[in-house]
């Protein structure tokens, strides 16, 4: 009680620092108590007091974690006074599993930009538009959020990992079903403007890659999605150019399999053209 009463002293005066050493103190001793959020939000309503608190979020207290995955019933300035906590920290203090929730909530509550720029903060792989193209963090086990690549659930696709001999992993894909299936998404966000889409089937005959087809889109729709034009001297690697309006915020890029047609998909990238 005491550490609440000079936290309440330090603000009501205006000093940030004290109160945000303050706070630290409560959340080290009760990281979870049903009043750190009602804390958070007094000191984080000023940039003054965003500031303070990333200077203690820098030193990874263990209520850190919980500060940025427990979001799921904030509002939505609540939820972007920690988005600017986590870019004051800096690239490289969070994990790429700390930006999950975060980043999913701010996609439910409609900030779409605000939500890629939180995961390609802490989760960029690449200079790639797409994250995970090598599929280096796919886990088939994972409940998958945000920008993660997710898989349609049916019980007529069959999706593992594959690993050849060097440690390189693939995603072998097969249908069962009798018709063209979405198999693989992700959630992307682009500007208006065209881009290439590359991906490559090792260990896979052409006359199999032919069953593979990928869309762009803002909803799924397999109407739309197109094969893809073997580039010149690589005989597994493959891509198909995308005009982009600014007709949605976000995109689905979806994967779609033929039935009985395995095939097995890596290194996929998404680069701006022209």
């Amino acid at each position: 009680m005491t550490q609440i009463y000079w936290l309440d002293q330090a603000l009501q005066g205006g000093d940030y620092q004290i109160g945000a050493q303050r706070l630290d103190a409560i959340l080290r001793q009760a990281p979870l108590t049903e009043e750190r959020d009602r804390f958070v939000s007094a000191i984080a309503a000023t940039p003054e007091g965003r500031a303070a608190l990333a200077d203690r979020l820098k030193l990874a207290p263990i209520w850190a974690k919980p500060l940025m995955s427990e979001v799921w019933h904030l509002p939505a300035d609540q939820v972007l006074q920690r988005v600017d906590l986590m870019r004051r920290t800096g690239k490289g203090v969070w994990a790429c599993a700390d930006s999950e929730k975060i980043s999913q909530r701010l996609i439910d509550l409609g900030l779409i930009d605000e939500a890629q720029s939180v995961w390609r903060l802490n989760c960029g792989t690449s200079h790639s538009l797409v994250y995970d193209g090598s599929f280096e963090h796919f886990d088939t086990l994972k409940t998958t959020t945000a920008f993660d690549w997710q898989l349609f659930n049916r019980g007529d696709a069959n999706i593992s990992i594959a690993q050849d001999p060097s440690g390189n992993r693939s995603l072998a894909l097969e249908v069962t079903a009798s018709i063209t299936l979405p198999i693989v998404r992700q959630f992307v966000v682009l500007k208006p403007g065209r881009y290439r889409l590359v991906w490559h089937t090792p260990d896979t005959p052409q006359s199999q890659t032919k069953g593979l087809r990928v869309s762009l889109t803002c909803k799924s729709d397999l109407s739309f999605a197109l094969g893809g034009m073997v580039i010149a001297g690589e005989s597994d690697a493959w891509y198909q150019d995308f005009s982009i309006g600014n007709d949605c915020a976000g995109r689905q890029l979806i994967f779609w399999l033929a039935p009985h047609l395995p095939v097995h998909l890596d290194d996929v990238s998404l680069d701006a053209i022209g």
